[in-house]
């Protein structure tokens, strides 16, 4: 950064934060209020203990805000949490005995505003700012309608013209610029029903986002959420139980001295407090999580192993759904770590952080969109790992281009099978039916020959004999080029029909019933054909065959088989994704059931 930016930055930096400095200050200045014995009651804080309770959960709630400025300074949910103490600290303002009528006055214009900011906070809580139109609405509705009624209240209310006023009586306010009951009423009354219905309506809101969230999101801000909640709900009530108690005949059923209203502010001020916690647990967890990333390079070791670096980044950012994807410059796409190929997220809704160098993505982080702000990802993680994505993505680029190998090679054989097949039918309706034609002719030359003439009779006979040697060899051939029992009745007809015309015996003892992808079956039949060519060539008396399905694996084992190489076998099952073993007298292959994957030793 350049000595110009740094010059420009600074300002800025102390006008960002600049409001803690003031809601600090409010805050401390706000616990010179508390009441004391034998002081005028004021505000429900009658006793120590409610006197401490609201003086922790307005000072805790302003800390938490500041705490969270901190941690994520490019989010809203900072200033947020610190207003929401400031405006439950404020009625300690509006009851100050013998205070200026601008403290007082002020108090009473930043009391109204603890419901929209918490609203506000809870709209955002845990990432960073208002997503989504139905958050926005909310919000805004939140913010004009607190504003409009308290303006109006602040402007037309005389305090002195209230016969029930039991907090700020005494003096004059400050913005008023003409009392008029009637107005003052109205609007108190709107103020009221407002806060009910938007309290009840955000709780419902905060029940069915928590509902609908994912397990990592509800692990992140319901320690929040909650007591929020319980808070707007108590908000709710304490604005109905208000409008359904205020009677002109009797005395002000509002102040402290009904036990009512006391249980709700104990209520209010205890779920504020939780409120505060949960926010400065969650700076804690960013805390946590941030030394965590930072110590990746530790936990990862000088030589990761294969497939870590996305095991450990779920455990230190306490997310199952964390997915690392790399980006492979040579063949433009995204892979995963076992080199598939993946566009985009696993899951729908999750959040994405590109870690780039040189202008250049290197890898993405998919993470549950509750750990948004709560640790910068691309910065920490491209420091802190870099080693291990470097060799990550080396070898999620080998696996890629293994992948392409694979299917290159099960392309073509698959192509080849096809040949056959098509050869196979080629022979089997064109050369043979020629030659059954030519046979059929032939045969009837030979009874049309006169018998005084052998001599043609001889030369037919020995036609006739070639035709049929002729379609013999054709039908094996055929047979031989791709056995077409195995493509219309499967591997236990065509191992049956193999037994029968092999050299050696074959015994099969068992066969799954089921019919499973051509690719399987035909290198499983290709084993034993294999195996059978082998042992009659090598003179052993016979093979025992065995097929099995276990795991999504199709297994086949031949004993008494004759030693061989077997490579043509080897390839064929490996094109289809299996692995081949020889032992002594004794061939084994394994074939996936349906599709699979390249796989390179860690």
């Amino acid at each position: 950064m350049s000595a110009t930016e740094v010059a420009v930055a600074a300002p800025v930096a102390r006008g960002r934060h600049g409001w803690a400095v003031a809601a600090g200050a409010f805050a401390f200045a706000s616990l010179l209020l508390l009441p004391t014995p034998g002081s005028a009651v004021t505000t429900y804080a009658t006793t120590l203990v409610t006197a401490v309770l609201l003086a922790t959960a307005g000072l805790g709630m302003v800390a938490a805000g500041i705490a969270l400025e901190v941690s994520r300074p490019e989010g809203s949910a900072g200033p947020l949490a610190a207003l929401v103490g400031v405006a439950w600290l404020a009625q300690l303002w509006v009851g100050w005995s013998g205070g200026p009528p601008l403290a007082r006055s002020l108090g009473a214009v930043l009391s109204p505003l603890l419901l929209p900011a918490l609203l506000h906070l809870v709209l955002v809580f845990p990432g960073e700012r208002l997503v989504g139109a139905t958050e926005r609405a909310l919000a805004a509705a939140g913010w004009i309608g607190t504003l409009v009624l308290t303006m109006v209240l602040a402007l037309f209310r005389n305090p002195l013209q209230d016969l029930w006023c039991w907090s700020n009586c005494s003096d004059n306010n400050v913005f008023l610029v003409r009392g008029d009951l009637l107005i003052a009423r109205a609007a108190g009354t709107a103020s009221l029903w407002f806060a009910a219905v938007l309290g009840l309506v955000a709780a419902a809101w905060v029940a069915r986002r928590l509902a609908l969230a994912s397990r990592a999101w509800r692990a992140t801000a319901w320690m929040v959420l909650v007591p929020a909640a319980v808070l707007l709900v108590a908000q709710a009530v304490y604005a109905a139980a208000v409008l359904l108690h205020v009677d002109a005949l009797r005395a002000n059923p509002v102040e402290p001295s009904h036990v009512r209203f006391s249980v709700i502010f104990v209520v209010r001020a205890s779920s504020l407090l939780l409120v505060a916690t949960g926010v400065a647990w969650s700076v804690l967890r960013d805390h946590r999580r941030r030394t965590a990333v930072l110590r990746l390079a530790d936990t990862l070791g000088a030589a990761p192993r294969p497939g870590s670096l996305e095991a450990v980044l779920a455990r230190s950012l306490r997310d199952a759904t964390v997915r690392v994807r790399y980006w492979l410059p040579s063949m433009r796409q995204w892979v995963d770590v076992a080199g598939r190929p993946a566009p985009g997220p696993v899951h729908d809704g999750q959040a994405t952080v590109t870690i780039q160098r040189d202008s250049e993505p290197v890898a993405a982080v998919d993470h549950d969109p509750a750990l948004v702000g709560t640790v910068d990802l691309a910065a920490q993680i491209g420091a802190a790992a870099r080693l291990a994505i470097d060799n990550e993505r080396l070898r999620a680029e080998a696996l890629a281009l293994l992948g392409q190998v694979v299917a290159s090679r099960a392309r073509l054989v698959a192509a080849g099978d096809e040949a056959r097949r098509c050869l196979e039918r080629d022979l089997h309706d064109g050369a043979q039916q020629r030659v059954l034609a030519i046979g059929s002719e032939l045969r009837l030359a030979r009874n049309a020959t006169p018998a005084d003439d052998p001599a043609t009779a001889v030369v037919l006979d020995r036609a006739i004999d070639l035709t049929r040697e002729m379609l013999v060899e054709l039908r094996a051939l055929a047979h031989g080029i791709f056995p077409a029992v195995l493509d219309e009745a499967g591997l236990d007809a065509a191992l049956w029909e193999l037994s029968a015309d092999a050299a050696v015996a074959i015994e099969v003892a068992a066969v799954p019933e089921r019919r499973y992808p051509p690719t399987v079956e035909q290198a499983v039949y290709l084993v034993v054909a294999e195996a059978a060519e082998a042992a009659a060539q090598a003179g052993t008396g016979w093979l025992r065959v065995r097929i099995e399905e276990a795991a999504g694996r199709l297994a086949v084992e031949v004993q008494g088989t004759a030693d061989g190489p077997y490579v043509h076998v080897a390839d064929r099952v490996a094109a289809a994704g299996g692995m081949l073993s020889l032992g002594a007298g004794r061939l084994r292959a394994e074939v996936p059931c349906g599709s699979s994957s390249p796989t390179i030793p860690s």
